[in-house]
């Protein structure tokens, strides 16, 4: 409703409004001189992998930790249901074992016949994807509770950084 009385207004008067103009590209300003203390803050916390426990408090492990808990269950229980559900129309074994029976019987017609082989074959594949991917969810979801726990109880945590700092080439010529 604004953007339209805004244009009739501007359509009225025949002048439009002024456009603000774009913001400044960062590479089109010359760049400001280095700020050494906080370059040396950021470099104290990223050196320590780990922010101190006193020194750093994050609360919102509740906010990240109940989607994370609903996204987990919610997409377990959903593969479980595909791949072992008794219903032919949702389970993948049941599709297959239902398609072979069908096939062995003689019951399908020549054409779908022809392509059940391979439809058997599909629906094993996107099963054993299904559980592979549902596994690699809880070895995540269960190393992230463990690095958690060890965190906590403060117990040794291997650093965050694979390799030390190297400053670039760009920071080697502001230097």
């Amino acid at each position: 409703q604004e953007d339209y009385m805004t244009r009739q207004r501007q359509m009225r008067s025949g002048t439009t409004d002024p456009v603000d103009p774009p913001a400044v590209a960062p590479w089109d300003v010359a760049p400001l001189p280095r700020d050494r203390a906080a370059e040396g803050v950021v470099r104290a916390w990223l050196e320590g992998a780990w922010p101190k426990l006193s020194a750093v408090r994050c609360d919102d492990e509740q906010i990240t930790a109940v989607p994370l808990a609903w996204l987990v269950i919610i997409t377990s229980s959903a593969s479980y249901e595909r791949i072992f559900s008794e219903d032919a129309r949702v389970g993948l074994v049941a599709s297959w074992q239902n398609l072979a029976s069908n096939l062995a019987a003689g019951t399908l017609p020549p054409e779908k016949a022809a392509i059940a082989p391979k439809l058997i074959f599909n629906q094993q594949i996107v099963a054993v994807l299904t559980v592979f991917f549902t596994v690699v969810l809880w070895v995540i979801v269960l190393d992230m509770l463990r690095l958690i726990r060890r965190y906590y109880r403060k117990e040794p945590v291997l650093p965050l950084a694979e390799i030390p700092y190297t400053p670039t080439r760009l920071e080697a010529a502001h230097a």
